[in-house]
């Protein structure tokens, strides 16, 4: 029977001890529910047989680990290796410090991650520092409380903004489409695991979050990107998992209630219907309202051009004026040419929409061709950082270098 990771944890716990200790103790040591240490234990002598060692317990004493120096260095050693979380890198634990820091949202010590990463209270100390400075960018805060540890305050749409962020930063789009057209089995569980964004979500909800999205047949979901369908996916198996712990999100502002109820929040709206029907849950209607936000701030494979009686009109004043103001900024001898092109007009249009939403709710994009873009066609690109500060002055917002 092979060590598990939780295992590992614990057996390293237990042999540090020079005397027995209770179950509770042993639970704050590996910051592992005291239900879930008693059911490993359960079955642990299985595994311990051929390291020479066996587990103990007395009533009023405490557990521990029997067994000569020899067979306690040998099992030490194995419960020390690296495992399915290990982090290989100063940068891929604070990534993954994060990741626990938004998954947990609860008070946690020092002590707690120092076990998780196998790294010095003084090492993460400083991880916070790096990790806080993240959170703040999102408008949220990290609150040190002594004797109790630490905990993410903010609003719930800084929260989600955040997780969006960290997706955008983190997504495997390799790993996900293993879920999608590969088996689901065992070999995607062990890839989702090592994945940053595998602590974040549940497996079983995932493939059903897809599965959901995939049988309705929408046209328009269907032309999103494979970045912004997995993020989708993503965005809404975080969603579900919240909801089966009650934790439901509370109403925090005005702006969902002014969202307009177009395609996209009817869109949003099927797709909630659909996730009750498979999760037999109730989805609030501001988990909706972010659900359609996402939608909005979604890239698509091609611009679908509405039909004729539903083309989008130039005919608002300042829109207008927005509209050639960016295309003057981005090559003044061209402009004359380039608005009389209707089509690249309503391209145009089609593109800002999303982008000014991404914009103005701080949500990130990808460009995986960022660097060849900036060396082979740096001229359009100079252009471009031309018209985007005409776009930044608009929605008041910097403009990333990916947009």
């Amino acid at each position: 029977m092979k060590i598990t990771p939780r295992m590992k944890q614990i057996f390293r716990a237990l042999l540090e001890e020079k005397e027995p200790i209770s179950i509770k103790h042993l639970a704050e040591k590996t910051g592992i529910s005291k239900r879930t240490v008693q059911r490993e234990l359960e079955s642990v002598n299985d595994v311990l047989l051929p390291y020479g060692m066996e587990f103990a317990s007395k009533t009023g004493v405490g557990v521990w680990l029997a067994g000569d120096e020899a067979a306690r260095a040998g099992l030490l050693a194995e419960a020390a290796s690296s495992d399915e979380y290990a982090a290989s890198s100063k940068e891929d634990r604070r990534k993954r410090l994060v990741l626990e820091i938004l998954r947990e949202k609860t008070l946690r010590k020092l002590y707690y991650y120092s076990r998780k990463f196998g790294v010095s209270e003084a090492t993460i100390s400083t991880d916070l520092e790096a990790v806080e400075t993240w959170l703040s960018h999102q408008g949220l805060s990290m609150a040190r409380k002594p004797g109790s540890g630490i905990e993410v305050e903010g609003t719930e749409e800084n929260y989600r903004r955040a997780i969006r962020f960290f997706i955008g930063e983190n997504i495997d789009t390799k790993l996900f489409r293993q879920l999608y057209d590969g088996d689901g089995g065992e070999n995607y569980a062990a890839s989702l695991q090592k994945n940053h964004l595998g602590r974040l979500l549940d497996k079983e909800i995932l493939r059903r979050v897809h599965e959901c999205l995939e049988g309705m047949d929408n046209q328009r979901m269907d032309n999103l990107t494979e970045n912004a369908y997995d993020g989708l996916v993503i965005h809404l198996a975080i969603a579900i998992n919240r909801i089966l712990q009650q934790d439901v999100i509370q109403v925090t502002g005005e702006w969902q209630e002014k969202m307009p109820r177009d395609e996209d929040y009817r869109l949003a709206e099927d797709i909630a219907a659909e996730l009750e029907a498979e999760f037999e849950v109730s989805i609030p209607q501001l988990e909706i309202a972010y659900i359609c936000l996402h939608l909005k701030g979604a890239k698509h494979e091609k611009i679908q051009f509405p039909g004729r009686e539903e083309r989008m009109e130039l005919a608002d004043r300042e829109l207008r004026q927005f509209v050639n103001d960016l295309i003057d900024a981005y090559d003044g001898q061209q402009a004359y040419l380039l608005k009389q092109d209707d089509e690249f007009m309503q391209g145009l249009l089609a593109h800002l929409q999303p982008t000014i939403v991404r914009l103005v709710h701080g949500m990130s994009i990808q460009n995986p061709v960022l660097a060849d873009i900036k060396e082979n066609y740096s001229e359009i690109y100079a252009r471009c950082q031309r018209a985007a500060q005409v776009l930044a002055d608009k929605v008041g917002r910097s403009v990333p270098e990916e947009e």
